[in-house]
This record gives structure tokens, C-alpha cells and sequence, in this order.
């Protein structure tokens, strides 16, 4: 075992201390990013969750509306334009809007993503065909999009 005379140098740790403290701070760092990655990767899967659960319940709600047509027009049997539309007013959910033979129903909640059901009444044994099924959302703007061009020079 060797001891420390009064000429040997003595182990200089400064660059040592820098270095440490260095990798503490980097790691410190590290640390923030992962916790605030993980932050925001949890309120995107939040939000994506919810938009699935309201696609879902569109769908069931698009399925049951579309039962409830079925029956409706089961028991209507021939009766006129008239009297279809008028029964249709008060037996269907949601928003409804006839264009000619085609009736076209808004359901789910104002503001919130929708579901637009186009439907063709066609008679006869099919008695409807579904033109479209899509899901919206709403615009709710007061005017223009900012700085947008509208297209003319």
C-alpha cells in the first residue's frame, strides 16, 4: 500500500464533477421531454377513443333509424307521398328533409359529429335503397376562414 507523499499530486476530480453534473442535467432534461411526450400522447389517444365511441353510437343510432324506416314503411303499405311524409315526421328520429323520393335524415347531436342517412324509396318489395351514409360535422363559422383565397384575383 503506497501512501501519499507531500510531492505526489493529489486525484483531481473537477472534470469529473462537470461531466456528472452534466449528464444530470441532460438526463434531467430527458426526463421532462419523456413526461411531456407522454402527456400529449395520452390526451391524443383521449380524444381518438372518444371519436371512435361517437362513430360507434352514430353507427347503432344510423342501424335503428334505419328499422324504424323499415317497419314504417312495412305498415304504410301504398299510401301517398303525403301521408308517407307526414308519418315519417312522426314516427323518425332526427332531422328529416325530402327531396323528391329521396329522404336524406340528420341524426346525433347539434354541434357535435353527425350522421347524414340519404335513402331512396324505391317501393315494391326492396322499399328502400341507401344512397348515402356518411358522418359529418358541422360547420359553425361566423364567416370566412381567415386569410383564405376565395378564388377570385
Amino acid at each position: 500500500m503506497r501512501r501519499q507523499t507531500a510531492g505526489q499530486q493529489p486525484v483531481k476530480t473537477g472534470a469529473l464533477t462537470i461531466l456528472l453534473v452534466v449528464m444530470s442535467i441532460c438526463l434531467a432534461a430527458l426526463a421532462v421531454l419523456s413526461l411531456t411526450t407522454a402527456a400529449a400522447d395520452r390526451k391524443l389517444a383521449e380524444r381518438s377513443g372518444e371519436t371512435t365511441r361517437t362513430t360507434y353510437a352514430l353507427e347503432l343510432a344510423g342501424q335503428q333509424w334505419l328499422a324504424q324506416l323499415d317497419v314504417l314503411l312495412l305498415e304504410a303499405g301504398d299510401q301517398s307521398s303525403a301521408d308517407l311524409q307526414a308519418l315519417a315526421a312522426q314516427r323518425l328520429d332526427g332531422q328529416l328533409r325530402w327531396e323528391g323520393e329521396t329522404l336524406v335524415a340528420t341524426l346525433g347531436d347539434q354541434g357535435e359529429r353527425q350522421l347524414q342517412l340519404t335513402v331512396e324509396l324505391t317501393g315494391g318489395e326492396t322499399r328502400y335503397r341507401v344512397r348515402g351514409w356518411q358522418v359529418i360535422t358541422p360547420w359553425e363559422g361566423d364567416g370566412p376562414q381567415g386569410d383564405l383565397w376565395d378564388g377570385q384575383s
